[in-house]
């Protein structure tokens, strides 16, 4: 019957015989409310007939709207369907909405929104707590076995516990990465090491450096100043940067200083009260800068800049000097919130640690980029800036087998991969003369012989003709 709606004319010319034969062979007693449906409205009738009889067939959606009726009655409950592919993708088009416009949403959150928007939709309204009561008791023991179990399986992190159940509902897990076309490199099967491509793989790590809900500092340039990380997620649908452009995302924070206020809270040795400083009208100050003006509005002004350097130019400045700032991650508590006053932190100022090495200690390993990963075999191998560039460009496989292997195990990453892009630069350039050469061959022996004949035509006509032969 669905085949009526198809795109070839004959397809569908065919589905409307079938469809019309058996409509008209039923006993009244028989058939489903659909196929009653149609046979009570002569207008559908109408139509199937005209469409099982057309000599010259054509898609029901055509024919100059004369079988309008028939489709617009078709298309709605094919749509309507359980599980068609248009309920499907209004699933897919509220998962995008959401995640575009609540960044940092995580998995379980998603499944929710998703959940109870559909279950609105399709019955009106939610049920009441109280009928909901034995089954919420049902869930919670279900997910607490769930995540226990997961957590006795020791192959996900604690931090990834609570969103591992809801990868395959949203089709990420890690078996299905050879169905997706999300590797870890656009051209992994080749290395590469393109200067543009390194500088944006060293932003986005050290912009993923500063995790969300998390308290630091730029201990070198901003000691007294903290700051809140409330957000740090790409954002989809970015405009393209024109050329020259600084192209870094902004990160939500909000800027801490200590609090001299009255305080209620029962503070431990080394713990210091943090607060944002109030605007004039009490909102909470929260900005969204790039880490190159995180690190500008913290006080650092790269030197040499002049006026031929382009914003990304100096962007790239701020991106490679951050770490420098010896950023340091500190264990914070929210303060209590009896006094009225809800963004307070209890910061323990002994507890501060450098922000890669936090990372490195708090991530798993297989969650890291290839730039951290790089990173990391850097500053265990004591390696300069351009060798970590060249383990960035080899696969992820290899440089998780590098750092596996312990100190030094960077070495041979780079020899192997000394001598392969050497090669690779040999047979370019080779290929390069080779065509130059056929190329000088074959357009020198025109131009020899077409001189040729221009000084031989020129011979006895001055020192003129002889010079426009030479050309």
């Amino acid at each position: 019957m669905w085949r009526l709606l198809s795109k070839d004319p004959y397809i569908a010319r065919d589905a409307a015989r079938l469809l019309l034969t058996h409509l008209v062979q039923l006993r009244g007693d028989q058939g489903t409310r659909f196929e009653k449906a149609l046979l009570d409205d002569d207008v559908l009738m109408r139509q199937i007939d005209m469409i099982a009889h057309d000599e010259a067939p054509d898609c029901i959606w055509r024919k100059r709207g004369r079988t309008s009726y028939l489709f617009r009655f078709l298309a709605a409950r094919f749509v309507g369907a359980p599980d068609s592919v248009g309920g499907c993708e209004s699933i897919h088009a509220q998962w995008k909405w959401l995640e575009t416009n609540r960044r940092n949403l995580t998995l379980k959150m998603l499944n929710s929104f998703c959940r109870l928007r559909n279950y609105v939709r399709s019955f009106g309204a939610l049920p009441d707590y109280e009928d909901l009561r034995d089954h919420f008791d049902t869930l919670e023991t279900y997910y607490n076995m769930l995540y226990q179990g997961i957590r006795e399986g020791g192959e996900v992190s604690s931090r990834a516990v609570k969103n591992h159940p809801y990868r395959e509902r949203f089709n990420i897990r890690g078996a299905d990465l050879d169905l997706i076309a999300v590797d870890d490199s656009s051209s992994d099967d080749e290395p590469h090491n393109d200067i543009k491509d390194v500088d944006v793989a060293w932003g986005n790590y050290v912009r993923f450096l500063l995790a969300p809900h998390n308290i630091f500092c730029l201990a070198a340039i901003r000691p007294n100043t903290l700051i809140y990380i409330a957000e740090n997620k790409s954002v989809a649908y970015r405009e393209e940067r024109r050329e020259g452009e600084s192209i870094g995302r902004a990160i939500s924070i909000i800027w801490l200083e200590a609090d001299t206020s009255e305080i209620r809270e029962t503070l431990e040795a080394g713990e210091v009260m943090f607060s944002p400083p109030s605007g004039a009208d009490g909102t909470l100050d929260v900005q969204n800068i790039s880490v190159a003006e995180l690190s500008l509005a913290a006080g650092y002004y790269p030197p040499n800049v002049t006026g031929d350097h382009s914003d990304r130019d100096i962007e790239l400045m701020h991106e490679r000097h951050f770490l420098q700032n010896n950023v340091e991650r500190y264990k914070s508590r929210r303060a209590s919130v009896t006094d009225g006053t809800a963004w307070r932190f209890v910061v323990d100022m002994e507890s501060g640690v450098d922000i890669e090495y936090w990372n490195y200690e708090t991530r798993d390993l297989g969650d890291h980029t290839k730039m951290s990963l790089a990173r990391q075999l850097q500053e265990r191998d004591q390696l300069s800036d351009d060798q970590r560039n060249k383990l960035w460009s080899q696969k992820k496989a290899t440089l998780l087998t590098a750092l596996n292997a312990g100190h030094g195990g960077a070495g041979p990453v780079l020899a192997a991969a000394a001598p392969a892009a050497k090669a690779k630069g040999a047979a370019k350039a080779k290929g390069a003369a080779k065509a130059k050469g056929v190329a000088k061959a074959k357009g020198g022996g025109k131009a020899k012989a077409k001189g040729k004949g221009v000084v031989a035509k020129g011979k006895g006509l001055g020192k003129g003709a002889k010079g426009k032969g030479r050309g």
